[in-house]
């Protein structure tokens, strides 16, 4: 990746206005529900999904 195109994608990052709000996910086994609240409701998606396929989640 060119410095260039590195420049670029750092500046729309550190633009970029996440979406805030809540995340719940319900377990299917017990029926339980899990609420969080997010200031970044896509990465902690992405992050909390990974977790949970790793089972790594706490």
């Amino acid at each position: 990746m060119d410095i260039k195109r590195k420049k670029e994608l750092l500046e729309i990052y550190k633009n970029r206005h996440p979406e805030m709000g809540v995340i719940s996910y319900r377990c299917i086994k017990t029926d339980d529900v899990f609420l969080g609240i997010s200031k970044d409701t896509k990465s902690d998606f992405n992050s909390t999904n990974m977790k949970l396929s790793a089972n790594i989640h706490l």
